[in-house]
């Protein structure tokens, strides 16, 4: 987005697609987090997409053609003093969804070690009662035969 606006001073409209674009995904997140920390994130993120925004505008507002070193100066100072704060929120969250998927990973392989476990104990148990049952009949069947 940072890089679109540096390219519209320099005559792109890029950052106006790229805008519309992450207003797009983050509303297609909103629909997804619903953890209180998820929406505190979601929101913080809106807020500084929100502060480039505003300095965006200010920025086309009061951009002179024969200034381009000062636009791209305060494009500079907006990714510094911005940018790199949602980088970070973004990857803390990200970082968290991730650590959510292998905490639900090391469950589900967790739970299926013990299926397999109960699955076997249950195996064996069958067989063993199979094989009592099989003795049970045998010795029944060998007794009346011998009176």
């Amino acid at each position: 987005m940072l890089s679109g606006l540096a390219k519209y001073v320099s005559g792109s409209s890029e950052f106006k697609r790229n805008t519309n674009s992450f207003k797009k995904y983050l509303a297609n997140l909103r629909e997804l987090e619903k953890k209180p920390n998820e929406v505190a994130a979601l929101n913080k993120i809106e807020d500084l997409f929100n502060q480039i925004n505003v300095q965006a505008n200010e920025i086309f507002s009061r951009y002179d053609s024969s200034s381009l070193k000062k636009a791209v100066k305060i494009v500079d100072d907006l990714e510094h003093q911005v940018f790199n704060v949602l980088e970070e929120t973004l990857d803390k969250s990200s970082m968290e969804e991730r650590n959510d998927a292998n905490r639900s990973l090391d469950i589900l392989n967790d739970d299926l070690s013990n299926l397999i476990l109960i699955s076997s104990g249950v195996t064996l148990v069958a067989m063993i009662i199979a094989i009592m049952i099989a003795y049970l009949i045998s010795n029944s069947i060998t007794r009346r035969t011998e009176n």
